[in-house]
């Protein structure tokens, strides 16, 4: 009869187990299908080449990705991210100046935002 009343208490316990998995999915589930709101990135709108494009990514969902992209191609990428905030820095050296970059940031719901920054030889305000 013990070994009855065990084999009730395993499947019991894997059946609860269960359907906590299934609430906690659900439940983060519809979370991310209510965020239609794209991160904000903050960044100044020209840099000088061979200096860093430096900025922010900011999101209510965690975690915001960060790209850099040339020509629509994918230059640098960065995931690093903490409460919903991504402090990026990517590279201009090699980019020659009259380059536009466009930065772009998705957070965990699928949410996309972007941004272009031109490289140029003197920043505006800077002779």
């Amino acid at each position: 009869m013990n070994r009855k009343k065990t084999q009730s208490n395993s499947v019991l316990t894997a059946v609860l187990f269960a359907a906590g998995v299934l609430l906690i999915a659900a439940f983060f589930g519809q979370l991310m299908a209510n965020d239609t709101t794209p991160p904000t990135i903050d960044t100044p709108s020209e840099v000088k080449t061979g200096s860093n494009i430096e900025g922010t990514a900011t999101d209510a969902s965690d975690p915001v990705e960060v790209e850099m992209l040339i020509a629509g191609l994918v230059y640098a990428t960065d995931t690093t991210s903490s409460g919903g905030v991504n402090s990026f820095s990517f590279s201009t050296t090699g980019i020659p100046a009259g380059t536009f970059v466009e930065i772009r940031a998705e957070d965990a719901a699928g949410n996309i935002s972007s941004m272009t920054v031109k490289v140029v030889n003197c920043p505006q305000g800077h002779l």
